[in-house]
């Protein structure tokens, strides 16, 4: 069930169903867009996928693709990159969903980011 309790229906349990397995990964999140004030957050219009009754944050589903905002806390970024397609792909092919996965990394926390630089 979603925050205001009705079902999320078909799209809305694709967007999840993505969330998780983005959630999944280590030390990547997702994110709902770049912020101008700086870092990553939410400031104004919100990357989400909305369906009755919530949101899901940092995944937005597309006609033709799905596209992932996250902010990698590691290096190499392109890894944790792919790491957010594949994670995407599974859900994607898990509800036989053919689109594509495309990642965005919207900041890269180097507060999180063992050592120095």
């Amino acid at each position: 069930m979603s925050q205001g309790g009705l079902p999320p229906g078909p799209r809305g349990e694709l967007a999840l169903a993505v969330a998780a397995q983005v959630d999944a990964i280590a030390r990547v999140r997702r994110s709902g867009g770049p912020n101008p004030l700086g870092g990553s957050g939410v400031s104004g219009t919100a990357i989400a996928t909305q369906y009755p009754g919530g949101r899901v944050l940092g995944v937005q589903l597309n006609a033709d693709e799905v596209v992932v905002h996250i902010v990698a806390e590691r290096l190499p970024v392109h890894q944790a990159a792919d790491d957010a397609v594949s994670a995407g792909r599974r859900a994607l092919d898990a509800a036989g969903d053919s689109r594509l996965i495309a990642v965005v990394v919207d900041d890269i926390d180097v507060d999180a980011l063992p050592g120095r630089i």
